[in-house]
């Protein structure tokens, strides 16, 4: 969300070039999605998955796959772990709340139930962490906020 772009001032910006790219899936043209890049690896959202990617050339590193018919348009949040438990990628899909594994993509089974928490209302956008908690709202009456 945030890039102080050192290298790149308004005398050489002419210069960029596409990199790579990642293809999103049918439904990306309704997609508002914000990226992660955690130590090089970038995490996001896809019409139908999760997806992991090496920052610096696109490498799809894992892939997770969603419900057909259930994109998650807004992005993923990142826990970076602790002592005891790996670092995790959370993404909201309806009512459900999804921790995998941030290196293999696996569902993080110490979470919830399979990885899963069914929340009360649906949440169609990312997470926020703030330390060891992950924030959420709802799209509904009565609009509520919650932490886990």
């Amino acid at each position: 969300r945030f890039s102080p772009l050192r290298l790149i001032d308004t005398i050489n910006v002419s210069d960029l070039r596409t990199a790579w790219t990642y293809p999103l899936g049918d439904s990306a043209a309704s997609f508002e999605v914000t990226p992660l890049v955690v130590a090089g690896v970038l995490y996001t959202t896809a019409a139908d998955r999760v997806v992991a990617l090496r920052a610096d050339d696109g490498l799809e590193l894992w892939s997770f796959a969603l419900d057909p018919g259930a994109p998650v348009r807004r992005g993923v949040a990142h826990w970076p772990g602790d002592a005891t438990t790996e670092a995790r990628v959370f993404v909201t899909l309806g009512k459900r709340l999804i921790a995998l594994d941030a290196a293999s993509g696996r569902r993080a089974q110490g979470f919830g139930v399979g990885g899963e928490i069914d929340m009360p209302v649906a949440y169609n956008a990312a997470p926020t962490r703030f330390e060891d908690l992950l924030v959420v709202g709802s799209h509904g009456a009565p609009a509520a906020v919650r932490a886990i």
